[in-house]
């Protein structure tokens, strides 16, 4: 069938065929023909599917990689009704590294590579450094310097879910292998200093990185369990109005590792677990994208901290294209759209963001990835004092808001001394979120913390740095 055909080139495109023994052959589908491998999540029966394993441990995220891949392909295809991508459970052949069967029909697809390839790949993966590595990635990089396979296991656990600082701390993995983790480095934060806050207990840290910059991030304590808001970048170029962290503009984007190390070296300083994390603090998190989802990737590895990605949230001031592709990506966490205002008019003068994407686009993509991923979007609006917080302004929110899968979270404004821009008042807050709740809008107004510490974005760096030119 025409199908089957086009299933074959696409798996030709991902990968090699690899030419097995015929009793190879014969004992992977038998294997096969054990695991329930033709149905999908309701139970229904394909007439073709394929099987995907993982290799090495057949729990590796490269599994995961692949059968998404293999889905967007199917997809583009027009396949998705005929054919059914599946995680199988091992066949034995892990060290072939990970797999693609297309059942009942029988061919086997490895995902090795062409040595060309591999070359490539451990070209790439030795621009990054140990914590910037996953699992996969990982593991190529221990077979590259000789090591066996299962000092990869071994350097994982120790970075991400001890969350160690120093290489030194790998106490059952060799001399000779810390000192190649060594030399390729293992990049995160050293603490400057931190700020505790005497009315609720948030701590504010700032953090210094290998290259002298600093960042900021934020604990704070909930019943249900510690949050840590991280930064995403030094500096940024969005420009908003009310922030403190765009003055000054970019300087770089964090790595990886250095977006998970925030998280990493406040339990280390705390002696706390962290169970929830919200990418809000300095920077624009999809201005700096692959590094975000390397670090969606890591820190919910169950190899590692295994924290849900239901638990992370990830806020953007609206890059339209960007919203779209994290859409695609089918990840389960929180995506939060920074609005602060229902009219184009008005979101101009907050956010330069919007002279570039309008709020029918923004409102278009939100559609998109609830479509995409069953998860709704949350609506942050920082109520600024005349500027966004009448009752015309709700109004016209709850028109905006009506029909979308959402959720609205009002956000005082903290005020800072380089913008005039005040915080609004306790009543106009009320009344605000009073108007929405009258017009079936889910809304909430976010508990302000850590006041007393300049715990809003980008103020305790900004004075570090101000303190710095003094001397």
């Amino acid at each position: 069938m025409k199908s089957l055909e086009q299933l074959h080139e696409i798996c030709e495109r991902m990968r090699k065929v690899v030419q097995l023994r015929e009793e190879n052959v014969k004992e992977i589908l038998e294997k096969a023909a054990m695991c329930e491998s033709g149905k999908d999540a309701d139970g229904n029966t394909y007439r073709t599917h394929v099987l995907v394993c993982g290799g090495t441990g057949c729990t590796s995220s490269g599994s995961a990689r692949i059968r998404e891949r293999l889905e967007k392909e199917i997809e583009a295809n027009g396949l998705s009704d005929e054919v059914c991508v599946v995680k199988t459970g091992c066949f034995g052949l892990c060290a072939l590294g990970p797999i693609m069967i297309v059942y009942p029909e029988g061919t086997f697809y490895s995902m090795v590579q062409e040595e060309k390839d591999m070359f490539t790949e451990i070209e790439d993966i030795k621009k990054l450094d140990i914590r910037s590595m996953m699992f996969d990635e990982l593991a190529v990089w221990v077979k590259a310097v000789g090591q066996p396979a299962f000092r990869a296991k071994q350097i994982f656990e120790w970075v991400h879910e001890k969350g160690i600082a120093d290489a030194e701390e790998m106490t059952n993995v060799p001399k000779k292998l810390i000192e190649e983790i060594k030399k390729q480095g293992m990049h995160g934060v050293e603490e400057v200093t931190r700020l505790v806050s005497k009315q609720d207990g948030t701590n504010k840290f700032l953090f210094r990185l290998q290259d002298g910059n600093v960042l900021e991030s934020v604990l704070m304590r909930y019943k249900h369990g510690n949050s840590v808001c991280i930064s995403s970048q030094v500096g940024c170029r969005m420009g908003c109005r009310f922030c403190a962290s765009t003055i000054g503009g970019l300087i770089r984007n964090l790595e990886a590792s250095e977006m998970l190390d925030q998280i990493y070296a406040i339990e280390r300083i705390t002696g706390e677990r962290v169970s929830n994390i919200v990418v809000m603090g300095t920077g624009e998190p999809l201005d700096n994208y692959d590094n975000l989802i390397r670090f969606i990737r890591i820190i919910n590895d169950e190899r590692g901290k295994n924290i849900s990605q239901r638990n992370i949230t990830v806020s953007s001031c609206g890059l339209v294209p960007q919203i779209k592709k994290l859409a695609d990506e089918k990840l389960s966490i929180t995506f939060a759209l920074s609005l602060h205002s229902p009219t184009d008019e008005d979101r101009r003068k907050l956010l330069p963001i919007a002279n570039k994407y309008s709020i029918a686009e923004l409102m278009e993509v939100c559609r998109y990835y609830f479509e995409k991923t069953g998860r709704r979007v949350t609506f942050e609006y920082s109520l600024v004092k005349y500027e966004n917080d009448t009752p015309e302004h709700a109004y016209k929110l709850a028109e905006l808001l009506k029909n979308m899968h959402g959720h609205v979270n009002l956000i005082p404004v903290n005020p800072i001394k380089e913008r005039e821009y005040c915080r609004s008042l306790g009543d106009s807050v009320e009344k605000f979120k009073y108007i929405l709740e009258k017009k079936d809008i889910n809304v909430t107004i976010r508990r302000s913390m850590g006041r007393d510490i300049d715990a809003a974005c980008g103020q305790l760096r900004r004075k570090y740095e101000e303190a710095k030119e003094t001397f």
